[in-house]
């Protein structure tokens, strides 16, 4: 059947799905809206959420999103996915770390005011 808890050493996992129904695993939670998802993890949680997903999740939660890491592997698959999908809202965030690793590339980038955008 696959791995359904794939962060088991984490506090908590939640999956955001709109076609999941019911438990997937006893140690995570199924929701449909992220933003509430998110808002209940920065109310609770100790350390930073760490958020895993495609772009259209990383859209809805744009105005949540503090610091991205970008992983970067030079291997082309076809036309590829964007990074954030949905309303376009330029958002600026600059350059803090920046690691090779083999092949791969690893930039963290922390998220700037809106006013560098003006």
């Amino acid at each position: 059947q696959g791995v359904t808890s794939p962060y088991a050493h984490m506090d908590r996992q939640i999956v955001v799905s709109s076609t999941l129904a019911g438990t997937i695993d006893p140690a995570v939670e199924v929701v449909t809206d992220p933003v509430a998802a998110i808002a209940d993890l920065k109310a609770s949680a100790r350390l930073g959420v760490w958020l895993c997903g495609g772009g259209v999740l990383a859209g809805a939660l744009i105005d949540e999103i503090d610091e991205l890491v970008v992983k970067r592997q030079p291997l082309a698959f076809g036309a590829g996915c964007a990074m954030f999908s949905g309303a376009y809202r330029p958002t600026a965030f600059e350059l803090v770390d920046h690691q090779v690793v083999g092949p791969i590339t690893v930039d963290r980038l922390r998220r700037l005011s809106p006013d560098h955008l003006r």
